[in-house]
């Protein structure tokens, strides 16, 4: 057995050492639906690289989780859990859903004598500007991980699991130290898929899974954090989509392709929805008109042939064109147009959203991109979610200049403009006047997307 020691804190001077396996926790508050596995698939690639890497005895890693879509699942029960099970090293993920649940925790922690290794990773950490970090978590970190993280949290669990003090580490920042700036990157050809290593994602315990074949976009629109802001796109191995292809035709019938952009990569999409077939079941795929292809097409219409319920998700977010141009959005209406009309003849599916929210965007520009889509595009479901504005994106550093107003949308808040509940989730910072439409005309698009949905979607929607 190999004996491990940490520090209980890197930012208090007592040191502790331990014995036995260095124990891990990795805390996700996600957003999750009820059919939804039991973790996110990115809190699962990171338990997954940590348990692939390190054995049992050396270290031990336990998965804290809480689904703020739940009610009942408070998020003071992960702070219980995590003082009962008193990890030596604790990686929270931060998204704009739960940074302050995140640091809530850290500090009920902290404040109940828990001197454990903070470690802070995810796209609120990734996208934070250099030298912002302290600013932004107020001395509630250890180490900071920005980018794709498996790489790079194995490096780091390695050393706190010898003991010793982390040396420089590719997309890692050590709190007050100078910042580099830097963005972790990951080999997604070596690194384990979740649903393969043991006590991650059984892909047997339930029927709908997301899946990954690829990350980050060729696209370059500035509301979005799927941009190439890390370190390029980056594909997952063939072998292994194989693989996981193969337990998801077997055990799955239900799939949400989380890539997004799924058929951005030549003929390589048409390869893997080949080894989808026999799957029985929906399968959903955010998709771009434009990267349409015939070969993409017939491949779904085989897909469909063998009795798999395929369907296309496309992001047009808006047809009017100064709005498009102001948030770089490149929109060719006539190869949209014709894209949706090879759908049409296919019989294949597809959904259209919009975006409300937009700079230069009207009550009166929004209705027509609505009328727009229904009338040129003639989707099987057309929906509208609002505009966040998003850490480290070119929109949020635009802002002043734009003259966008944000809030964290409250309950009251939207119960005064009679928005539906769940169609806006409070506490996001939502994009609600602008020098083109008042706080009251943001409330009444809220209410015109509201009526093109069903109730039961999920209200977070990040576009892309």
């Amino acid at each position: 057995m190999t004996n491990a020691a940490v520090l209980r804190s890197t930012t208090t001077a007592a040191r502790t050492p331990c014995t036995g396996p260095l124990r891990v926790a990795l805390v996700s508050f996600d957003w999750r639906r009820a059919k939804d596995p039991s973790l996110a698939l990115g809190h699962a690639s990171l338990s997954a690289a940590l348990r692939h890497a390190f054995p049992r005895d050396q270290v031990a890693i336990t998965d804290l989780t809480c689904n703020l879509a739940n009610g009942s699942d408070d998020p003071r029960h992960v702070l219980s859990r995590l003082l009962d099970t008193d990890p030596h090293v604790a990686g929270f993920s931060t998204f704009v859903w739960n940074d302050r649940h995140v640091q809530r925790t850290i500090r009920a922690a902290r404040g109940r004598g828990w001197r454990g290794t903070v470690v802070l990773g995810g796209p609120q950490v990734s996208y934070t500007p250099r030298g912002a970090l302290e600013r932004h978590y107020r001395g509630a970190f250890d180490y900071a991980v920005r980018g794709y993280g498996e790489h790079a949290l194995v490096d780091l669990v390695r050393s706190l699991a010898l003991n010793q003090t982390p040396g420089l580490i590719h997309g890692v920042h050590a709190f007050g130290t100078p910042d580099r700036g830097e963005q972790a990157r990951v080999d997604l050809d070596t690194q384990p898929s979740p649903f393969e290593v043991e006590n991650v994602l059984d892909v047997r315990a339930t029927r709908f899974h997301r899946w990954e074949t690829q990350r980050g976009c060729p696209f370059a629109c500035s509301f979005c954090q799927h941009r190439d802001g890390y370190a390029g796109r980056q594909h997952v191995g063939m072998d292994r989509i194989a693989r996981e292809a193969a337990l998801l035709v077997e055990h799955a019938t239900d799939l949400a392709a989380l890539d997004p952009t799924f058929n951005a990569g030549g003929e390589r999409p048409v390869r893997v929805l080949g080894l989808l077939h026999g799957f029985r079941g929906k399968i959903a795929l955010q998709t771009r008109f434009e990267m349409l292809t015939p070969d993409f097409i017939r491949t779904c219409v085989a897909l469909r042939e063998t009795g798999t319920d395929l369907v296309l998700e496309f992001g047009v977010q808006t047809v009017v064109t100064a709005e498009a141009r102001a948030v770089r959005r490149g929109n060719p209406r006539a190869r949209i147009a014709h894209w949706a009309r090879e759908l049409h003849t296919a019989r294949i599916p597809f959904e259209v959203s919009l975006i409300y929210g937009l700079p230069h965007q009207t009550v009166a520009s929004f209705q027509a991109s609505l009328d727009w889509c229904r009338s040129v595009l003639r989707p099987t479901r057309l929906m509208a979610w609002p505009l966040m504005l998003l850490r480290g994106t070119e929109l949020h550093a635009q802002r002043g200049e734009l003259g966008l107003v944000t809030r964290a949308t409250s309950p009251e808040m939207l119960r005064s403009h009679g928005i539906p509940e769940g169609r806006v989730v409070a506490d996001l910072p939502h994009v609600v006047a602008s020098p083109s439409f008042t706080e009251a005309e943001w409330g009444e698009m809220a209410r015109m997307a509201a009526a093109e949905v069903h109730r039961d979607e999920s209200a977070i929607r990040i576009p892309c």
